[in-house]
């Protein structure tokens, strides 16, 4: 905050739209220059962990059941994935879809062909030299590109082993916490009136904006400024700002993701209107419940206005509804002429089950007792996210967890390693919230034991060991 007295804070840039602060080119600048090492040294496990890439892909399993009459099963059928990063979410997500496809009837002649994108040429270069990807692109079923999906509105996508793309079925685009770090707007609505909100931005004893950024420590400070309507060319989209200025709730704040539109645009001019867009990332699905805050590189996904901007275009949606995660999922299908009955049941099924496990309190009374990291396992498959109950059974079991980590990664410690190389790192699941509290842990704690089982089963992961 700007009012911390212990900090001494330096305008970097004046008051502007958010659209247009120098904030979106230097973050892409940051991505470029660092390559494949930002994502060895950012937490990204809540967004590539098994459960997320696994769930994703029965979501689209389902989806591809529901599609099944309009598919020519002669063709490929090809999923696009939007910013890969580290490649780690298309791994997962391939096994699990590839493992359903194959004991599917309908769909096991299904011919795949999944292409990762990235804006980085450093980061296309590692993953062709990833040993854990090789198998997928010897056999025919991943492929890479540079893309930069904002880049004068086209997308130009070729891969190096695919021909030409040519989208008999509809393809399949994935933006999995992408559009939260994209550019976005922001407006103040109260009684009818709109105003924009423009920012500031503060930094504190950094040499550049590039660095302050990486260090997480940049302000924006907000103003309101008045606007003429139309504010943009765009008709959806102003359409969606009367929509929100004749909402009931006075003085509230919330967010468009422009970037987002701009894409969803430039993939219904490349498919002719025909594909799926699944869209996965913290964010809001009542625009009410916005949080303006920019946080490690994004911003919340207002996926309300994503959608509406969708249904305008005429795209069939399944949205996930879930008030005790920032997560959610909206898919959104064009050309797409009747409901997704079937792939919204699936959406509900999971939702659901993340809740009863979330709310259940004698989940710690169901894990396997003989051996405690089983148990730590199990806890962070069924609470996904939930660290007050991971912390729990970290108090109660200290003395029994810190025995079976007296050994380093790498020794005799065959335990832990063998049972967190046999679950594929799932235990993942919880490490944005573990790595978010690093800083508060000690030496003998709970939570700095906790942590201590974080980065060493962190270093003993095939694909932790892929990245290096």
């Amino acid at each position: 905050m700007l009012d911390d007295a212990k900090k001494q804070w330096k305008l970097i840039e004046s008051r502007c739209p958010i659209s247009q602060s120098t904030l979106w080119s230097t973050q892409k600048q940051i991505y470029i220059d660092e390559g494949i090492n930002i994502w060895r040294d950012r937490p990204s496990f809540v967004t590539s962990s098994s459960y997320v890439a696994d769930a994703i892909a029965e979501i689209a399993h389902a989806y591809l059941l529901e599609s099944a009459p309009r598919l020519n099963l002669d063709e490929p059928y090809y999923f696009i994935e939007i910013g890969a990063g580290s490649g780690c979410f298309a791994y997962r997500f391939l096994h699990g879809l590839l493992r359903r496809l194959k004991t599917c009837a309908v769909l096991s002649t299904l011919q795949v062909r999944y292409l990762m994108t990235d804006i980085v040429p450093d980061i296309v270069e590692f993953w062709k030299r990833n040993e854990m990807l090789g198998p997928l692109v010897t056999n025919g079923i991943l492929d890479f590109a540079i893309f930069d999906p904002l880049t004068d509105g086209k997308l130009d996508i070729r891969g190096d082993s695919f021909d030409a793309l040519c989208f008999v079925n509809p393809p399949f685009v994935i933006a999995n916490s992408v559009f939260d770090t994209m550019a976005i707007d922001a407006f103040q609505f109260s009684d009818g009136s709109i105003e924009e909100v423009y920012s500031e931005l503060y930094m504190h004893e950094h040499s550049s904006l590039k660095e302050a950024l990486i260090a997480n420590d940049v302000v924006l400070k907000e103003s309101l400024q008045s606007i003429a309507r139309p504010r943009y060319e765009n008709a959806m989209i102003e359409a969606i700002l009367t929509d929100y200025a004749n909402l009931t709730k006075k003085g509230w704040k919330t967010s468009l993701p422009l970037a987002a539109f701009l894409i969803v645009d430039a993939l219904r001019v490349l498919t002719a209107d025909k594909f799926a867009l699944l869209t996965c990332s913290r964010g809001f699905t009542r625009p009410q419940d916005a949080k303006v805050e920019y946080l490690d590189l994004s911003f919340p996904l207002n996926f309300d206005a994503l959608s509406r901007y969708c249904r305008s275009a005429g795209a069939r949606q399944v949205v996930s509804e879930h008030s005790s995660t920032s997560r959610r999922i909206l898919l959104s299908a064009f050309g797409f002429n009747s409901a997704l009955t079937s792939t919204q049941l699936k959406v509900d099924e999971l939702v659901a089950g993340r809740r009863v496990f979330s709310l259940h309190k004698d989940v710690l009374d169901s894990l396997p007792k003989d051996n405690v990291i089983d148990a730590l396992i199990v806890l962070a498959q069924r609470t996904n996210n939930d660290p007050s109950l991971f912390s729990t059974f970290v108090s109660a079991n200290f003395d029994r967890l810190e025995k079976c980590l007296e050994k380093e990664p790498g020794g005799n410690n065959d335990e832990l390693i063998a049972t967190l190389h046999a679950v594929d790192e799932q235990i993942f699941a919880f490490g944005t919230s573990i790595d978010s509290s690093l800083r508060f842990a000690k030496d003998g704690d709970a939570l700095g034991l906790l942590i201590k089982v974080w980065r060493r089963a962190r270093q003993s992961t095939p694909w932790a060991k892929a990245m290096v």
